[in-house]
């Protein structure tokens, strides 16, 4: 399959899952939101993580803010991402209760200011990651940016940490096309069931 290929059958995945979140109503999406925030409250990598990488949903993203309160209430280090430019990794900023925050051009709540992510704890760090689309194995399709695909690869997290995806169950599919330059997710937590690494695994190529 060429590159042209895969990028044809992104772009219709793309189309089909942004029809079937359209479906969704308000009241779909926060009570699956609930159950994927208890989905991710269940892994133990959560559960112990000292640092926690977070986003701030956009109105057809799973809705992770329970888990943001409970990081900050058991005193993990909390970061959010701001967006650089294009064709540029996101930068993750430590978040306070003093962050003030602003609307990115992308319509994404960041924070203004705050210490940037250092390596050290990027290697420990759970990393949530939206997206358009996740498989059961582990891929993932976003929104066609590459914004987290080029900030997982690069410094300061450069493939650490625990890359986990969430997803609205009308987001699961059995496969989707990727490319060389697509970062697959160690653990994937929809409103009904979690795919462990472990899991993943076992559908991989070696």
């Amino acid at each position: 399959m060429t590159a042209g290929d895969t990028q044809e059958l992104k772009e219709q995945w793309r189309h089909r899952l942004r029809h079937r979140l359209h479906t969704l109503t308000p009241e779909e999406r926060s009570l699956q939101s609930r159950a994927v925030c208890d989905q991710v409250r269940g892994l133990h990598g959560f559960q112990h993580a000292e640092t926690v990488l977070l986003y701030r949903p956009l109105p057809f993203e799973v809705d992770i803010s329970p888990l943001w309160q409970e990081a900050v209430g058991r005193g993990a280090a909390v970061y959010f991402p701001r967006v650089q430019g294009p064709g540029k990794p996101l930068v993750f900023l430590r978040t306070e209760p003093t962050t003030e925050w602003v609307c990115g051009g992308m319509g994404i709540w960041e924070p203004a200011a705050g210490k940037a992510l250092p390596a050290e704890a990027a290697a420990r760090a759970i990393i949530l990651v939206p997206g358009l689309g996740f498989s059961r194995t582990g891929r993932r399709l976003g929104r066609g940016k590459g914004y987290y695909d080029r900030t997982l690869s690069a410094p300061p997290i450069h493939g650490r940490g625990l890359r986990l995806g969430v997803a609205f169950r009308e987001q699961i599919v059995e496969d989707l096309p990727v490319g060389p330059h697509d970062v697959p997710m160690d653990v994937v937590a929809s409103a009904d069931k979690t795919w462990s690494s472990e899991q993943l695994s076992l559908f991989r190529a070696p």
